[in-house]
């Protein structure tokens, strides 16, 4: 198992007679992180120890046998560091029938460099009843991938491994192509909270005259610093610690779903309800709403631990494609309800001559479609990339960067669209003549729909109009 940068041995099978097997991807920042604690790179083994029948060979005692090596390598230098046809060779004993062992891992010298001044690390796994070495930590020069190798240049078979390798990074234990994510939770925090802070004060001056959309926008702006906040705390955290804590990431997911779920439910609800002024839905379209967003939510979640795990386990192509997918299509189908919801909107106003309001619907449309756009290109450009990324240390641009970034303009956006006015108030009061005594009067005169009632401002009258008798 694995988490960040610690690959845990839980029993692990060894792999057959003189094979190897990789497991895991490392991201270290070495001398040349653009954060240092001050603190060198290193590599940790600890616990390691391997286990077998009793019965696994009758001739050498397993106490003795050596030649299962736990490596860990540069990724990119991996091919030119290993002999695929032949990287097991004798050790300190020709290796013969008798003998369990005598075959260890062989490194390739390149460019006159030993393997270990290109990175490379190992160590033997002893033997679990046999007395176990202490911590073993190596330093680590060069920034780079590296990934953990577990070979068995001997022919002891049905054994198992457990233990641990830890690396830790000159900024602390945070994954390297991790690290912006850190900076990047920090600047949404402070974004949010400027922007924001402006959205409230504005909210508080015409706090009689608001429409739903505008008390949603807040609501969305709330939800977003605090998963800024609370994912830059999970990031700090497990930078500090080197253990990324369930408590933190539950909270920050969770948010993280909000985020998109209050987003899509303040434009449904408004776009579908008869008035832009109170939430105003039928059951049936609440009931499709709340099942479109479950959906939507086990889905992001899902792919929210899928890229979590996608680097560090180097996971196939097609499973992350397939990962995407759904919520692919399930943006898709809300894309298309809002659209169609905000066109039907549009005919309403455009009925009842709101021709202010009809102009800011319509930016809403322009805005949404803008959005969605940006969207589709980040999930293109990560679909195109996913194959052949880009160098990690800039491959949180696509998977959190771009994401947020259209996410912020649209709603920035839309808070412009939806600025609040003076000049707005009687908007929010598109009241539909619709009790019985209404109804059956248009129904006598062949109407089929009851007809918008627009109030007007009540103030005062023209100065010619006032006249004052003195008493």
């Amino acid at each position: 198992s694995a988490e960040a940068q610690t690959f845990r041995f839980d029993k692990l099978p060894v792999p057959k007679s003189f094979e190897l097997t990789t497991h895991y991807m490392f991201y270290v920042y070495a001398e040349d992180a653009p954060t240092s604690m001050g603190v060198a790179a290193s590599l940790e083994f600890s616990e390691l120890s391997f286990a077998a029948p009793v019965d696994s060979h009758p001739v050498q005692p397993l106490g003795s046998y050596t030649s299962i090596e736990v490596s860990v390598l540069p990724y990119d230098k991996f091919g030119d560091l290993l002999n695929s046809t032949k990287f097991c060779v004798p050790g300190k004993f020709v290796y013969n029938k008798a003998n369990l062992s005598g075959c260890h891992l062989k490194l390739n010298t390149l460019n006159g460099l030993t393997p270990q001044e290109h990175g490379a690390s190992t160590v033997t796994v002893p033997y679990d009843g046999a007395a176990l070495p202490a911590t073993r930590a190596l330093p680590i020069r060069k920034s780079g991938r590296y990934i953990v190798v577990l070979s068995n240049c001997g022919k002891l078979r049905n054994a198992t491994v457990s233990g641990k390798v830890r690396v830790k990074s000159a900024h602390g234990y945070l994954p390297a192509h991790e690290l912006k994510t850190l900076s990047v939770y920090g600047w949404l925090a402070v974004m949010y909270t400027f922007v924001f802070a402006i959205w409230f004060v504005l909210l508080l001056c015409h706090w009689k005259t608001l429409f739903y959309v505008q008390k949603g926008i807040a609501v969305i702006g709330c939800v977003c610093i605090m998963e800024a906040v609370a994912a830059r705390r999970e990031y700090s955290d497990w930078n500090d610690t080197g253990d990324r804590r369930d408590d933190l990431g539950i909270i920050s997911a969770g948010l993280h779903m909000a985020r998109y779920f209050v987003a899509w439910r303040v434009l449904l609800m408004s776009t579908t309800s008869t008035t832009l002024s109170v939430e105003d839905i039928n059951i049936k379209q609440a009931a499709l709403f709340i099942f479109m967003a479950v959906l939507f939510m086990v889905q992001s979640a899902f792919v929210k631990f899928v890229f979590a795990n996608r680097f560090g386990h180097v996971l196939d192509t097609q499973y992350v494609l397939l990962a995407l997918l759904p919520g692919a299509v399930i943006n898709t189908l809300m894309a298309a309800w809002a659209t169609r919801a905000l066109s039907g909107l549009i005919k309403r106003l455009e009925e009842q001559k709101q021709d202010g309001l009809l102009s800011t619907v319509r930016q809403v449309r322009v805005v949404l479609l803008m959005g969605l756009a940006m969207a589709a290109i980040v999930g293109l450009l990560q679909a195109v990339f996913i194959e052949d990324a880009p160098s990690w240390e800039h491959q949180w641009m696509l998977d959190l960067g771009a994401p947020h970034l259209v996410f912020a303009l649209v709603l920035v956006a839309m808070m412009f669209v939806w600025w609040p006015s003076e000049d707005s108030w009687w908007s929010g009061y598109i009241v539909q003549a619709d009790n019985e005594e209404t109804t059956n009067l248009y129904a006598n005169k062949g109407h089929d729909k009851a007809t918008a009632v627009f109030p007007e401002p009540i103030g005062m009258a023209e100065d010619e109009e006032i006249c004052l008798e003195k008493s």
